[in-house]
């Protein structure tokens, strides 16, 4: 099963994006700035279907407003369940190390390009060195994760599968009794 770990990577990797789309609609969700400034593009074409400003006693600019954030919280819950989802799986398929690893740097990562696409946040050349050097980081844990996977295969266990009479506690005896 060698694409076990590269699924396990390929899932941190979602679970990471996922984490970053949960923050960035949580930051839409609280933050007017960004749906306001969609609204300057929305506005004519909502005015083109309604032929009204008014929607239900309120404004256009109020109603989208509204709405947007409404959605964008309920997106927050939604990001977050696909997130666990795939995290949890991530680490079923790949160690708990590689998966903790990989799916930190992807969330690093999708949240600072997303920071940058959609609210203008700068990126400077200082944070792309950075980057470099996590990249390098993750690269290093998950070539050396994928490694002990191989190991702990190819080893054989030592121990039975279930517990003898001497390896149980005493609690544990006097309470089978």
């Amino acid at each position: 099963m060698s694409s076990s770990p590269l699924r396990g990577a390929t899932l941190a990797v979602v679970a990471g994006l996922m984490a970053a789309l949960a923050s960035a609609a949580g930051k839409i969700a609280t933050d007017g700035t960004v749906v306001a400034a969609l609204l300057k593009h929305i506005k004519p074409v909502i005015l083109s279907i309604t032929s009204t400003d008014i929607i239900f006693g309120y404004t256009i600019d109020e109603a989208t407003q509204t709405v947007f954030r409404v959605v964008a919280f309920a997106m927050i819950f939604v990001f977050n369940a696909i997130m666990m989802n795939a995290f949890v799986k991530a680490m079923n398929f790949a160690s708990s190390v590689t998966a903790v690893v990989i799916n930190t740097a992807s969330n690093f990562f999708c949240t600072a390009v997303l920071g940058m696409l959609i609210f203008g946040e700068p990126l400077p050349l200082l944070w792309w060195a950075g980057a470099a050097l996590i990249l390098a980081g993750v690269a290093t844990i998950a070539i050396s994760g994928s490694n002990d996977t191989t190991q702990a295969s190819r080893a054989a266990p030592d121990s039975p599968a279930m517990p003898n009479e001497s390896s149980m506690s005493t609690f544990t005896k006097r309470k089978a009794d």
